[in-house]
């Protein structure tokens, strides 16, 4: 009973601390950082992730885009080009015709807490979403 307890307070205060440190959701070149939200139909969102399991980061442009959207982890590597993940046993892309790149974290661990963005290789401007990991309850 204490432990469930506990385990809500935690999530209570994780979805808290989320709405804190969403900060800025765009970069790009101008000097205020702002980007263009009309490149994106989705926008990545601050996400939780459980250890062990798989977690999902949303990105979607318009279908007739030519962008190819890459995916960017917390230590600025690109992980994902297009549809092709370049580290398959890590990461996966579920796309559509659509335009919807959606990242897939598999077996979430610690190391992969942190700021992740969806970027336009046509366009120098990336959304942002912060993965939280959780671990056992």
């Amino acid at each position: 009973m204490m432990n469930t307890f506990l385990g809500i307070v935690c999530v209570i205060l994780l979805s808290s601390l989320l709405h804190c440190i969403q900060g800025q959701r765009y970069d790009s070149n101008d000097e205020s950082g702002s980007g263009d939200d009309t490149l994106y139909t989705v926008m990545p969102q601050n996400s939780y992730g459980l250890v062990g399991n798989e977690t999902t980061l949303l990105c979607a442009v318009p279908a007739d885009s030519t962008s190819i959207v890459q995916w960017w982890n917390n230590s600025g590597v690109q992980i994902t080009r297009g549809e092709l993940s370049l580290y398959p046993d890590k990461y996966a892309v579920s796309s559509s015709p659509t335009g919807t790149y959606n990242l897939i974290i598999l077996d979430v661990n610690l190391s992969d807490a942190g700021q992740y963005h969806c970027r336009l290789d046509t366009e120098n401007i990336r959304a942002f979403a912060e993965l939280i990991v959780l671990g056992e309850l």
